[in-house]
């Protein structure tokens, strides 16, 4: 079988997604994510829109450094946000992304290098471009990183612009409630529905005129 390319692949991506989509999606969360808590709940909901603005022609896995099954080619896809990790701000294009986390094992790191099942290719998103670098490319650059591995000072002459700044000239305005905040809301249904399931009052006023009773006949349970 022929080998795919990362040119074909950036080519076919550039098509596969509905990049404005994603780019008002990325642009919609901002930085309401990004605090250490929020991170994993970012990286998933973007992998997540990729499956949807892709209409499932990249499956979403979830496997251990493989995100995407890409349909078309029969390759495997990991995918990192980098915020402005591509090009600058200005729109200026980086000599270098400065580092990629590839694998991040949370304290139970084993490996030195990628391991063998890992994606064939890493798609690399901002907030105004997209590449992607073959996993044979990029194995160079990777080192053992605490936790992980990271790959550190990636040349940009190794990957393939898949969209550039000039793609994103207008991206639509979404004007509905935040990401964050709907999650908030829907801990709060979700534990309120938990009190009234075991027989507890939900607001403050009716616990301090029931509680004792409420508590006892709970515990009895």
């Amino acid at each position: 079988m022929k080998k795919i390319s990362t040119k074909e692949i950036a080519d076919s991506l550039r098509t596969d997604i509905n990049w404005p989509a994603l780019n008002s999606l990325i642009i919609h969360i901002g930085s309401s994510l990004n605090n250490r808590k929020d991170r994993f709940q970012k990286s998933d909901l973007l992998e997540r829109a990729v499956e949807k603005f892709s209409y499932g022609i990249l499956k979403y896995i979830d496997e251990e450094g493989r995100d995407f099954y890409y349909t078309k080619f029969n390759v495997h896809l990991e995918m990192k946000f980098i915020s402005y990790g591509i090009h600058k701000r200005t729109g200026s294009k980086r000599d270098n992304i400065n580092s990629i986390i590839l694998l991040n094992s949370r304290n139970t790191n084993t490996h030195v290098n990628l391991p063998p099942k890992y994606s064939d290719f890493v798609m690399v998103v901002d907030e105004i471009s997209s590449a992607v670098i073959s996993k044979e490319k990029i194995s160079p650059y990777v080192k053992s990183h605490g936790d992980g591995l990271m790959a550190h000072k990636v040349c940009m002459g190794e990957c393939e612009l898949i969209t550039y700044p000039s793609d994103y000239a207008v991206s639509t305005p979404i004007r509905i409630k935040s990401y964050k905040d709907r999650l908030e809301n829907l801990q709060e249904v979700y534990l309120n529905d938990i009190m009234k399931a075991i027989g507890l009052p939900v607001h403050f006023k009716q616990y301090r005129h029931d509680t004792s009773n409420t508590l006892l006949k709970f515990m009895k349970k």
